[in-house]
């Protein structure tokens, strides 16, 4: 959205509107339509406009709510940027997907990385302490390691696979990246050779018998 030259005044709302996208979320505690007016209102605050009692459209709150103003350089006046930021962010899908966003926030990343921590230990079995600790640390690991891979660009997006989402009864698409290589997996098997091999070279010491 900032890459054009003249919404670089932008740059400086785009944390405060992230912030203020979560706090629509997590304030509304499950309230869709409150959450709806706090992201719409964000749209507001960027152009000074605090209050909007006189607007009908906003029924469950009047105001931003946040305790101290923004410095009034800052608020964005031209037109040209506002309708930027209702094409690409303040726009009527996203008004509409974001009253059904969980305000405990499960989102995709969470429950992606709790179902592939199930992958690891999975509920039909018991395990120790110590085993359910090892099984978590490879989780990170595997979890960690797929990140990386986004990151350094080996794992580049090569397609999109399509699922129904049961929220809004639609078609969902999502991108679908190059498999990891694990190479991390690799690694861990020798260094548990390694400790295995130490231990078993390591000298014995005589009993006090």
């Amino acid at each position: 959205v900032c890459k054009a030259k003249y919404m670089e005044s932008v740059r400086f709302w785009v944390k405060p509107i992230i912030n203020r996208c979560y706090d629509a979320v997590i304030s509304a505690q499950g309230n869709g339509e409150l959450a709806q007016e706090k992201f719409r209102a964000i749209l507001l605050c960027i152009q000074g406009k605090h209050r909007f009692d006189q607007d009908p459209s906003f029924k469950l709150i009047n105001e931003c709510g946040h305790r101290s103003s923004y410095n009034p350089e800052y608020y964005i006046k031209t037109k040209r940027i506002i309708d930027r930021l209702e094409e690409q962010i303040f726009t009527s899908k996203n008004i509409e997907d974001i009253a059904s966003v969980s305000w405990i926030l499960q989102t995709s990343p969470c429950e992606s990385i709790n179902a592939l921590a199930w992958r690891y230990a999975p509920k039909d079995y018991f395990y120790v302490r110590s085993g359910h600790e090892m099984r978590t640390r490879l989780t990170i690991l595997h979890w960690n390691h797929l990140k990386q891979g986004v990151i350094d660009g080996t794992r580049p997006v090569v397609g999109k696979k399509s699922y129904t989402n049961p929220s809004h009864k639609n078609k969902v698409w999502r991108k679908v990246r190059k498999d990891a290589t694990h190479t991390w997996r690799t690694d861990v098997k020798n260094l548990t050779y390694l400790v295995r091999i130490r231990r078993l070279l390591r000298p014995l010491t005589p009993s006090n018998s």
